[in-house]
């Protein structure tokens, strides 16, 4: 696989992707690369400063909007009442090593249009380790799961000692596309 691939990983809100994401970027720096997504949501609860500035840059919702009208974007999408989107200047950095980023599904067929060779994990939160999420957050995960077929799919634990398997099981997966 090209050392440009750019992983996408997919799943249900709160399902772990940013938690195996931060994991892997440490993991195997600096060879693997967060790509930051433009997004227009704030911070979560609980989420650091640090943790939403590794993931996202924050801007306007009309500004969002205002970029997606003069090619900004690779792909952007509105999940949850929120926009997010991939901007081009992100992608260009890829030039030598691999990029990880979570994605909303949609997004996945527009970067393969684009020429983007893409990687998709889909991260699934096993039953048990389910957080309180809202009602809206539930809706717009239902809308989107089953549109992409993923080529690999994580089980995501985070019962004790669950987390290090998931881990373990996403290292397995993404070594071979950052190593060549």
């Amino acid at each position: 696989m090209e050392n440009h691939t750019l992983i996408c990983v997919i799943g249900d809100s709160q399902a772990g992707k940013s938690a195996l994401i931060t994991w892997a970027a440490r993991q195997y720096f600096p060879e693997l690369r967060i790509i930051r997504s433009v997004t227009t949501r704030s911070r979560k609860s609980g989420e650091s400063r640090e943790e939403f500035k590794l993931f996202y840059r924050r801007i306007a919702v009309s500004t969002f909007l205002e970029r997606t009208k003069v090619d900004y974007f690779v792909e952007y999408d509105e999940y949850a009442g929120n926009w997010y989107g991939t901007a081009y200047q992100e992608l260009k950095t890829l030039q030598h090593s691999c990029g990880i980023q979570a994605v909303t599904e949609p997004a996945i067929p527009r970067l393969r249009e684009m020429g983007i060779p893409v990687y998709v994990i889909r991260v699934e939160r096993l039953a048990h380790s389910r957080q309180e999420i809202s009602r809206e957050r539930c809706q717009a995960d239902q809308l989107r799961r089953g549109t992409v077929t993923p080529d690999k799919v994580v089980p995501n634990d985070f019962s004790a000692g669950g987390f290090k398997r998931s881990c373990q099981r996403f290292g397995e997966i993404i070594e071979p596309l950052i190593t060549g």
